[in-house]
């Protein structure tokens, strides 16, 4: 992605959390932005919000979306998958 993709991306991400920023959905999907912009930590951080209150489907697909790829190896993000087991 270049700069200024990235640079809007971001722009968009920061547009949609006015709309419903505590929404697990919301927060799932821009934690899938955040993976891909390289921002692991920040995308994690999503992640711990978004589970605990998100539905058996949206945490289905935390385990197998591969916009998680980079995340897979994490210890943060494995600790996420034990507990949505």
């Amino acid at each position: 992605m270049t700069a200024f993709g990235s640079e809007r991306a971001r722009e968009w991400i920061s547009r949609a959390s006015a709309i419903d920023p505590d929404d697990p959905q919301y927060l799932y999907h821009v934690a899938c932005g955040y993976t891909k912009l390289g921002d692991i930590e920040l995308a994690l951080d999503l992640l711990e919000r978004s589970l605990p209150r998100s539905g058996p489907e949206l945490q289905s697909w935390v385990k197998h979306d591969s916009d998680f790829d980079a995340l897979r190896t994490h210890p943060r993000y494995r600790n996420l998958l034990d507990l949505i087991k």
